[in-house]
């Protein structure tokens, strides 16, 4: 690897560069500025950046999700005596169950919602993305992978994140850890199958919608089918499901409300500002269009999100009334078994 050792250019626009190994003659020269860096790290150390990144996502890191949870825990009524009720302890829940649960293996290649990212065999918290740094987590988490905490170019967030917002999600509405994470974990797990169960569903509802009305009836159809092939699990897990859910939208806004300026809340406006941006100002306007991708990025996954949300509170209704008409049937039944004895004594 070569190092420049000039800060200035010299007036043909070379740089005097001296190699930190040795070079044989007529070999070839690759300079790098960094495997892993993201298209923001690019701009604001070097100035520029790449068409095509294939490292270029959206990272949160430990920080982050710590003060992400804070937020969230207190703007919620809870029993003060309730330990999970602490950013620290659903920090320490979520790294205990990264250690029984660190990755999906193939199981989240099927879903668009969430993938399994290739985990490294160090001890950091990836996080040098478009925000956070990268943070030694020898206090967070006990084992010897890496924890990958971003949301790609996909729009898909990575096993990590979700568990992280399912973990959240899980507190925010057993508000106990009395279980075990064991227990907890298998929960989770359960949530994960729902999800997948639901996104096929999904799919196979929306799979004709582009076709003929008679395509697109065939289509619902096949998703009545698949929803009747579904054994949803109890409420609390439904709820629990639901609330994971909501936690990525909130994690998704919370990010995006962090990019723009004054009104610039949204792509569009950003878009907008950015045709206002004169030609020459090559960095502002690059810098822009990052901010620009990011937006972008994060309002489609919160559309993506948003419809799973939609679909899991008409899930939660489903359950519900079938559970109400499950107790209006066995009221009945007591009822009419009261005034069968009722009639059997007054007969006697």
């Amino acid at each position: 690897m070569a190092k420049s050792i000039s800060a200035t250019s010299r007036p043909d626009g070379s740089y005097e560069m001296v190699s930190n190994a040795p070079i044989l003659p007529h070999s070839e020269i690759f300079n790098t500025y960094g495997e892993k860096l993201t298209n923001a790290q690019l701009l604001v150390r070097y100035g520029f950046a790449l068409d095509s990144n294939e490292n270029d996502c959206i990272t949160w890191d430990w920080g982050d999700l710590w003060t992400f949870a804070a937020a969230i825990l207190d703007d919620e009524p809870r029993d003060t005596s309730e330990s999970s009720g602490r950013p620290d302890d659903v920090m320490q829940l979520y790294s205990q169950a990264i250690n029984l649960w660190p990755s999906e293996s193939r199981a989240w290649d099927e879903t668009g919602f969430v993938f399994n990212p290739e985990t490294a065999t160090n001890a950091i918290i990836k996080g040098g993305g478009r925000g956070g740094s990268p943070q030694r987590r020898s206090d967070q988490a006990a084992d010897a992978d890496a924890v990958v905490l971003c949301l790609n170019g996909d729009g898909r967030i990575s096993h990590h994140l979700w568990l992280y917002c399912a973990v959240l999600g899980h507190q925010r509405v057993m508000c106990a850890i009395d279980g075990g994470v064991e227990e907890i974990v298998g929960q989770l797990r359960e949530i994960a199958a729902l999800l997948m169960q639901i996104e096929k569903e999904m799919a196979l509802e929306g799979s004709s919608s582009d076709d003929s009305d008679r395509n697109y009836g065939a289509a619902r159809q096949r998703g009545g089918e698949w929803r009747q092939l579904i054994c949803y699990p109890p409420t609390p897990i439904l709820e629990v499901a639901s609330q994971t859910v909501r936690t990525v939208l909130c994690l998704c806004r919370s990010r995006s409300k962090r990019i723009g300026k004054g009104d610039l809340w949204n792509a569009f406006e950003i878009g907008e500002e950015l045709d206002r941006v004169p030609p020459h100002m090559t960095r502002t306007r690059r810098a822009m269009v990052e901010a620009l991708s990011e937006k972008s990025l994060l309002e489609s996954v919160e559309s993506m999100w948003s419809h799973m949300a939609q679909r899991l509170n008409c899930v939660t209704l489903e359950q519900t009334d079938q559970n109400f008409n499950k107790s209006q049937a066995v009221n009945r039944e007591e009822e009419a078994g009261t005034r069968h004895l009722a009639g059997g004594d007054i007969t006697r």
